[in-house]
């Protein structure tokens, strides 16, 4: 009776294959995995960059005239919301919005006005721990008023080393 086993040089020589295969293998996979984190992280940078200019964007869009006003890490305003109400021909506005950066984070707050009255002119905001987070990642915010009556936003993201900058010139809409 004879028996079928494998050899010890043939299991060694198995093994050998098997380990130059991975190697092989590792060799092509790990700089392809790297490209993709890079390339992740680039997308997450740039993304963060857009959320912030699409919220200022947004909130520059239903300002009230002659509401726009530069802060030091972002920028306030007087906006009449989504849905425009009138009164005797007037329009309401219905909160102050302040977009702003701190620590990294870029928040957004509204503070209401009480009904049926004028935008009154904003004064100071304190940030509060309840203010809407619109993102993270974000090393600078800044908002200047032209001459045109227009703000010129920049953004700069960062994260790991990736920087992302995006500008844009915005304009309340006249409604």
């Amino acid at each position: 009776m004879r028996r079928s086993a494998f050899t010890l040089v043939e299991v060694l020589v198995t093994g050998a294959l098997l380990l130059l295969v991975l190697a092989i293998m590792l060799a092509i996979l790990v700089p392809a995995l790297r490209a993709w984190l890079r390339s992740d992280e680039r997308s997450q940078v740039q993304q963060s960059a857009l959320l912030v200019l699409l919220k200022v964007r947004e909130e520059v869009r239903d300002a009230a005239p002659g509401s726009l006003k530069p802060l030091a890490n972002g920028l306030a305003l007087a906006s009449f919301g989504s849905k425009p109400e009138y009164a005797e021909g007037d329009l309401l506005w219905r909160k102050h919005v302040v977009v702003y950066l701190a620590e990294r984070e870029v928040r957004s707050q509204d503070l209401p006005f009480p009904p049926n009255i004028a935008a009154p002119p904003f004064t100071t905001f304190t940030p509060r721990a309840d203010d809407h987070l619109v993102t993270r990642n974000i090393r600078t915010l800044s908002c200047e008023l032209t001459a045109r009556k227009t703000v010129h936003v920049r953004v700069e993201a960062e994260l790991r080393g990736r920087v992302a900058v995006l500008e844009s010139i915005l304009a309340p809409v006249m409604r």
